[in-house]
């Protein structure tokens, strides 16, 4: 059965073309992907590779830091220990001494460790170093000695020394420094480097999630537009429509869920319009014959009665409406039934546990109807309900009483009552018009024999009788006028004798 007549919004044919070229150009788009997808790996590994280099390079920077750190706090100590050398001069050796052997050991101890400085180097310095303390202490003798030229003389060679160490100081705080300035210059422009990388990186991304989002958009656009369609043409009715499915993702598993409902909703529907063919033939037949028949469900809900059975109750409607207090043969369908049992409810609860035929006969006022009830069953022989056909005798039953008061009359010798035919139909009106002339002709004979033995009664012998008659009427009427006959050839006789 068809139920869509409107042509498809979209085409097979061009599903099929537009789903072409989308699947091309998820290939292409696919292909630039994996393209760009190495690049930006070889760009994550430079990345990280100058990352590494960076990290190399503030590692490097820190060294240098504390190097220089530690170059100028040897160098604080050397001053320390010359102020104290100096002080010791002046004050003596004793108050001083445990200050300048704290920071004598400080310095040879920093010195050691000291890594700006090849080991060479730092025994010189450290010689140097000795050779300033002992000519301080050579400076101080010939002091106490009060021999100044030869204290100044050690004193000299003393501050020689000293500037010679601090220029060497100087000298390695400087090349420190300078190795520090470079290895920041270098750390910056690997930063510089990282972050352009990095801008690339992102701007790349940028690109490609741009790209693809274009191109999510345009193929879920479409994919839900062809949903849309399937959906429009499935809720207009046509069932026949068809989607092409070209993908697993999400609104893929939709179109295929919506076919299988389109699928499932075709059979359905098919399967409905069968049984409503189907049921709509049995209507129709039920109808069309004369029985009176009335569907219920197991609650003795009315769920069908047909047009026999509306004619039943439109002709009995003034007396079912006044004796039956909620009838209204109009509104009948989802009313229960029992409101015709009100004579009988006993046949109700047999009718509820019904396991074969039931015949029962209810008295509605002065109607009478037979039922026969009988279960409904479907094809699982589930029982679904009951069908009542409904047997009107009320005219037979009146039609009786009516024949059995003017038989007994009859029996009795009274043949003047007749049996009323104008509300009478069919078998009834066809059997009481009968009877109503038997009862016509018996009396009539009977009225014509009566007549003729009362004139004869009389002594007029002139009156026959004159009616016609067939079968045995007539051999009775021929018997009476014979009888006539033969009375009057006697007296006849009688008379001339």
């Amino acid at each position: 059965m068809k139920l869509y007549d409107k042509p498809i919004i979209e085409n097979e044919n061009n599903l099929d073309k537009k789903s072409k070229f989308s699947i091309q150009l998820t290939h292409k788009i696919l292909g630039v992907n994996l393209f760009v997808l190495s690049m930006l790996i070889f760009m994550a590994l430079f990345i990280i590779y100058d990352s590494w280099r960076q990290i190399t390079e503030i590692n490097k920077q820190t060294d240098l830091f504390h190097e220089l750190t530690h170059v100028e706090e040897t160098q604080y100590h050397f001053h320390m220990l010359r102020h104290y050398l100096l002080l010791s001069s002046i004050h003596g050796e004793n108050k001083i001494n445990k200050k300048t052997n704290f920071h004598l050991t400080k310095f040879h101890n920093m010195m050691s460790e000291m890594n700006s400085i090849k080991k060479d180097r730092v025994s010189v310095i450290k010689e140097y170093t000795n050779t300033y303390h002992g000519e301080i202490k050579s400076a101080n003798i010939y002091l106490q000695a009060h021999d100044r030229i030869a204290a100044e003389k050690h004193l000299n060679k003393a501050y020689s020394i000293s500037k010679y160490v601090d220029d060497r100081f100087d000298h390695i705080k400087s090349n420190l420094l300078d190795k520090t300035l470079a290895a920041e210059e270098k750390l910056i422009s690997e930063t510089k480097k990282i972050f352009f990388s990095l801008a690339m990186f992102a701007f790349i991304v940028f690109i490609i999630g741009l790209i693809n989002t274009v191109y999510l958009i345009k193929n879920i656009k479409f994919s839900l537009i062809k949903a849309v369609n399937f959906a429009d043409e499935v809720a207009l009715g046509n069932l026949s429509a068809s989607v092409n499915i070209d993908s697993n993702d999400e609104i893929g598993r939709l179109l295929m869920a919506m076919e299988r409902m389109r699928k499932n909703l075709s059979k359905l529907i098919t399967d409905q319009v069968r049984e409503s063919e189907k049921n709509l033939r049995i209507k129709t037949a039920l109808d069309c014959v004369e029985r009176n028949v009335v569907l219920t469900d197991c609650d003795l809900i009315i769920t069908y009665y047909n047009s026999s059975f509306y004619s039943l109750l439109s002709k009995y409607d003034e007396q079912l409406s006044s004796f039956l207090a909620d009838f209204n043969k109009e509104r009948l369908y989802n009313k229960n039934i029992d409101q015709f049992f009100i004579s009988s409810p006993e046949d109700l609860k047999k009718v509820k546990n019904l396991q074969r035929s039931h015949y029962c006969t209810i008295v509605i006022d002065n109607l009478t109807f037979d039922i026969t009830v009988n279960q409904v069953r479907n094809e699982d022989n589930e029982k679904i309900g009951f069908v009542f056909e409904w047997n009107d005798r009320t005219s037979e039953i009146i039609a009786e009483n009516e024949v059995n008061k003017i038989v007994n009359a009859a029996a009795e010798g009274n043949l003047s009552h007749r049996i009323k035919i104008s509300d009478k139909e069919g078998f009834h009106k066809i059997l009481s018009a009968g009877i109503n002339n038997v009862l016509s002709i018996n009396q009539q004979i009977i009225n014509d024999i009566a007549n003729a033995f009362t004139l004869l009664s009389l002594g007029d012998l002139t009156k026959k009788i004159e009616s016609n008659y067939t079968g045995e009427y007539a051999d009775l009427k021929q018997s009476a006028n014979k009888t006539i006959d033969t009375l009057t050839d006697t007296i006849n006789k009688i008379l001339c004798s």
